[in-house]
């Protein structure tokens, strides 16, 4: 049981920092600040360390040969440690599901921002000339110029 409750524990800690991470990964993104290389650096990190938890829980559950941490948990006397580890497990999920509102909000922001600089690419890139430049532009209405160029 102490081990189930270890594993619980860092899980908490780990979506808990992963939570706060991801605010400012999304004020960030609010903002239009470029300044995530960082943050997204620190948030693979904490990923990967999600990831070897998750890899010793389903190595402890093949070892006790149950299918969930929840199941696990439950065939277990009721005592202090049993409570602790009920309390860590409800405490993992609301976390998560915390963590995977933040993530779609965070995506929601990064594909709006995708999509602005997408614009703002094709409004640079397809800038077309008119017929104000003379007999150069009266030759070549479709030529493209800079942006710098454009009357907008």
């Amino acid at each position: 049981m102490d081990e189930v409750i270890g594993l619980l524990r860092g899980r908490v800690v780990l979506c808990g920092q992963l939570i706060k991470l991801f605010n400012e990964w999304i004020d960030l993104l609010k903002n239009n600040s470029s300044d995530t290389i960082e943050l997204v650096t620190k948030i693979s990190a904490i990923i990967k360390d999600l990831s070897v938890n998750a890899a010793k829980s389903q190595a402890f559950l093949d070892r006790v040969k149950v299918n969930s941490l929840k199941e696990f948990i439950s065939t277990q006397d009721k005592d202090i440690k049993r409570d602790v580890a009920e309390r860590l497990l409800l405490q993992s999920e609301k976390l998560q599901s915390q963590l995977k509102e933040k993530k779609d909000t965070a995506e929601k922001l990064a594909a709006i921002g995708k999509k602005f600089a997408d614009f703002t690419l094709n409004i640079i890139t397809q800038t077309q000339t008119s017929n104000t430049y003379g007999s150069e532009a009266a030759t070549s209405a479709q030529a493209k110029k800079h942006i710098f160029e454009a009357n907008v």
